[in-house]
């Protein structure tokens, strides 16, 4: 990603930790690029900046996808 972006967005600049993996979806495949496309209309994302935003105590968690349109 563009470094003016990275250093823009605290949550960018720390390191990827395992949380922040997307549970039952892959990059690969019919994967998370799949399902981005068919409901955002996006053309791609940069899988090594996803982060996990929040996790709720009912499981449910929030991320920070960063992609790009068609």
């Amino acid at each position: 990603m563009d470094p003016a972006v990275l250093s823009k967005f605290a949550i960018f600049r720390r390191a990827a930790l395992p949380t922040d993996a997307v549970s039952g979806l892959s990059p690969e495949g019919e994967g998370l690029d799949s399902e981005l496309s068919k409901v955002y209309e996006l053309s791609g994302y940069y899988p090594a900046y996803v982060r996990q935003l929040a996790r709720l105590s009912n499981a449910r968690r929030y991320f920070v996808i960063p992609a790009y349109g068609r």
